[in-house]
């Protein structure tokens, strides 16, 4: 399946084709946007190809958005244009997803239905008591309803979550502007103690004078979420209206709210990162039907996300990966460092494009770029079992064609630095005293001694064709005879040479 999110105006029309039969396809699709009726064509040619039956769907996009209470309107969700290409095989196959086990999922454990968006707040939910600690009165407890007929913000955090301990102190000024018409609510997953000492400890959190409730897994029922923080917003009239990320805890959207008026949130909503991004098996077309393949690239932060990767696997072999929330060169540096293999070193990516005018290809500096949120990408591909040793060089074909740049393999004739062993009857020289430490293994040894002065613009290689761990205590230095003077206690010895290297070229 191939889905290709961008931001935008208007609706889509995409087809939806499903192939059928004792084979499969890989499709290759050709966009393209007509300007003037928001029309999307797509064209495939299919490789592989084997006796299938085909079918076709047609489908209109619009924008997303989340109902919210009658009368108040609809919150805006991400507008978005969607292009799908679906490769389906009715046989059986070990890309089967199985349905997660009930007891794991959120709420379930307690028998507790999640609330959704638009959804009124249920009576036992106000009245059930809240174990706080460090509250300013004493109290023990606290219940919703002591709040009721405010505009209420749950905030989900933890003591190990560096962000929602930043994000508390700008939150606390916003509810100060609306002292008496909302109630900003910390609900901790941490440990009572841990939360209780942190609230009392800790410099920026110590001056607000904040509680917080806790050991309230009801309340993460009710609410599910995969990241951190993540504020749940209840209306005076006690609906659930939006769950968001701090970006939209504003003075201008509390305002909104409490004048009946219609916030542009944008909503964070419970995924399932298990199995294919937001494709649930439950609504395909028919139940004998199973994915075979499926590509997922969307522009934007997703907030519902965490920033990090995922394997899709089957028992021990990868036939497919999800990035959540990662730079274009992040994406790439994955790739690459698959694609390389024990070859892999980071001096081995090529930047052929400029770096400040397309800041998001390097790697090097993703905690700048994934400040501004429309860098961020959100990308899944997978294949069927029987391509799985192909993955990533299909997957860098898939990402050249979708991501607006270019990473190919590319060999060159370059001088860099070998490690070997001594020839046998070297005599060696060894210091007076010997310090003894843990042994390090020789891949280790490699990475270090490429980040060293002598090494700065070298790529350092292992042929000391060794597995086993050395003892050597290594100085820090600034020639090549110098390190090989130390490097001569364990037998090895690093010498210059010209060589053919594969480097992950990058372009715009």
């Amino acid at each position: 399946m191939k889905r290709i999110l961008r931001y935008g105006k208007g609706f889509v029309l995409s087809e939806i084709q499903i192939l059928s039969g004792h084979g499969s396809a890989l499709s290759q699709v050709a966009v393209e946007r007509q300007p003037n009726n928001g029309v999307t064509r797509s064209t495939s040619t299919e490789s592989n190809k084997q006796s299938y039956r085909k079918s076709s769907l047609l489908c209109v996009q619009t924008h997303a958005q989340a109902l919210a209470l009658p009368g108040r309107g609809r919150a805006n969700g991400v507008l978005a244009l969607l292009l799908l290409a679906v490769s389906i095989g009715l046989q059986a196959s070990p890309l089967t997803r199985q349905e997660i086990p009930s007891d794991s999922l959120p709420g379930r454990q307690a028998g507790i239905k999640p609330l959704q968006i638009g959804d009124a707040i249920p009576d036992e939910l106000w009245d059930m008591p809240l174990q706080v600690v460090n509250h300013p009165e004493g109290e023990e407890t606290i219940t919703l309803g002591d709040y009721k007929g405010k505009l209420i913000i749950l905030d989900f955090w933890a003591t190990w979550c560096g962000s929602c301990i930043v994000a508390m102190d700008a939150l606390h000024d916003v509810q100060q502007q609306f002292i008496d018409e909302m109630a900003l609510i910390p609900v901790s997953s941490s440990k009572p103690h841990d939360t209780d000492r942190l609230l009392k400890s800790h410099a920026r959190l110590q001056s607000l004078n904040l509680s917080s409730v806790v050991d309230a897994q009801s309340l993460a029922d009710l609410f599910p979420h995969i990241t951190l923080p993540h504020y749940a917003w209840i209306d005076p009239r006690g609906v659930l209206v939006a769950t968001t990320g701090t970006a939209d805890i504003t003075a201008s959207n509390i305002t909104k709210v409490l004048n009946d008026e219609i916030p542009t949130y944008a909503l964070k909503t419970f995924i399932d990162l298990e199995g294919p991004l937001l494709l649930e098996q439950g609504k395909l077309p028919s139940k004998d039907i199973e994915i075979t393949n499926y590509t997922l690239f969307i522009k934007g932060e997703m907030p519902s996300l965490p920033f990090t990767s995922r394997l899709r696997k089957n028992g021990d072999q990868v036939y497919g990966r999800a990035f959540f929330n990662q730079t274009i060169g992040q994406l790439y540096f994955g790739i690459a460092k698959e694609l390389l293999g024990e070859q892999f070193s980071p001096k081995r990516i090529v930047f052929d494009a400029d770096t400040n005018t397309y800041p998001e290809i390097d790697y090097r500096r993703y905690r700048e770029v994934s400040a501004t949120s429309r860098l961020l990408n959100t990308y899944e591909f997978i294949v069927p079992l029987e391509m799985a040793d192909s993955l990533y060089s299909l997957m860098l074909a898939n990402l050249n064609a979708v991501s607006g740049f270019t990473g190919r393999l590319v060999k060159k004739e370059v001088t860099c630095l070998t490690l070997k062993q001594l020839p046998p009857g070297f005599q060696r020289h060894f210091p007076d005293k010997h310090t003894e430490i843990e042994p390090i293994t020789i891949k280790k040894l490699v990475k270090w001694l490429e980040k060293q002065p002598f090494a700065i613009d070298r790529i350092v290689l292992d042929e000391t064709k060794t597995t086993k761990p050395i003892n050597i205590v290594l100085d820090t230095e600034t020639t090549l005879s110098s390190y090989n003077a130390q490097l001569e206690e364990a037998g090895l010895f690093i010498e210059e040479s010209v060589k053919a290297l594969d480097f992950f070229v990058l372009s715009n």
